[in-house]
């Protein structure tokens, strides 16, 4: 077994690799083959300014047994990731991985290596834990049960991540009149412009990165990467799916949602034009919709801008479907926990990040 550098002219071996590890996979749906291509050749803004490294593990000369990504981004230099992670169900496939990318963390002086974090958390945070036998939303990890056995003998996890769902004619959304008047004085909500994405953009990664300035996995985005980020997005979402909620004409919060594309797709297809056009010509339905992100400046917390938010979703679409999911929330996050819970009651998947010390 040896590990090698992937050049130009791997690039499609390392992509078509993933596609081999879940050909016979019902629940798979292809969510990285858009965006790997410009992360591998280094064009995407996060790639700027940061040691970006992706190999191939062979087992003899032609059989790929694992590809991933090892990543120091700029802004956290003492963190080696290994991210973009597929392999085999061999267990020392994993542990010739994690002997290599201990010894490239030293060679690059890192003092930890991480696994869950693909680059940054807009690209995915934690590998799916549980839930095995249902189709990921869209903007959801998904990866072998294996996975997660064979990464345990050699580490063990240090947060813990989850989804939540509720039918929405369960959801408890009635406020009462004195909080309604309270929210219609004080917040407006609008939908992002993406006729001005650069603008949009910069609210919000200001938004980001002051709303999750204490997230243990976030760092600093520049306004650069959310541009490229809400650029990937904005043929496929609508301008009403990325909301922010402004206080006396200061934007103060975010929250980004979208329907599950993924019921669009088969066994193992990515989304594309004509899935797209489809459904909004009408001839494809999707049952549920996801709110995979939202943030409010500190000073905001409980001031009542999520419940805004939240309450403008409803009103606008929340006849539309049947259910919602949320995206991950740390089970260490006490607030975002207790704002879901509030709404939403049960949990639904359970993700794993792991960290280690050098």
């Amino acid at each position: 077994m040896y590990i090698v550098n992937a050049k130009k002219k791997d690039y499609k071996k390392f992509i078509d690799f993933q596609k081999e590890i879940y050909k016979y996979d019902e629940q798979f749906r292809d969510l990285q083959s858009i965006s790997l291509p410009n992360i591998l050749e280094q064009k995407a803004q996060i790639t700027k300014s940061s040691y970006i490294e992706p190999y191939l593990v062979y087992s003899d000369e032609f059989k790929i047994e694992a590809t991933f990504i090892l990543a120091v981004i700029d802004r956290i230099p003492d963190t080696m990731q290994i991210a973009f992670l597929d392999f085999v169900d061999k267990e020392e496939v994993f542990g010739e991985i994690y002997k290599f990318a201990k010894q490239k963390a030293k060679e690059k002086s890192t003092s930890k290596i991480l696994i869950g974090l693909n680059l940054h958390v807009n690209y995915g945070l934690g590998l799916l834990a549980d839930s095995f036998g249902s189709i990921p939303s869209f903007g959801s990890a998904y990866n072998k049960e294996y996975y997660i056995k064979h990464i345990e003998k050699y580490m063990k996890p240090t947060d813990i991540l989850y989804s939540y769902k509720i039918k929405i004619s369960e959801m408890d959304v009635n406020l009462s009149d004195r909080l309604r008047k309270y929210i219609s004085k004080n917040f407006i909500i609008r939908q992002a412009d993406f006729k001005n994405i650069k603008e949009t953009a910069a609210i919000y990664t200001q938004i980001n990165n002051r709303a999750f300035v204490n997230h243990k996995y976030y760092y600093t985005a520049r306004e650069e990467e959310d541009i490229d980020l809400l650029s990937s997005f904005r043929y496929i979402i609508k301008e009403e799916n990325l909301l922010f909620v402004y206080h006396n004409e200061k934007p103060v919060g975010f929250m980004l949602w979208y329907p599950d594309f993924n019921q669009l797709l088969g066994i193992g297809k990515r989304l594309g034009i004509f899935s797209i056009l489809k459904y909004k010509l009408g001839l494809e339905k999707i049952d549920t919709v996801k709110i995979t992100e939202f943030g409010v400046l500190p000073e905001y917390k409980n001031s009542g801008a999520v419940i805004a938010l939240l309450d403008y979703f409803y009103k606008l679409r929340g006849n539309d479907y049947i259910y919602l999911e949320s995206g991950w929330i740390m089970k260490s996050n006490k607030a975002s926990t207790a704002i879901t819970s509030r709404f939403m009651k049960n949990k639904y998947k359970t993700f794993k990040v792991y960290e280690e010390l050098l």
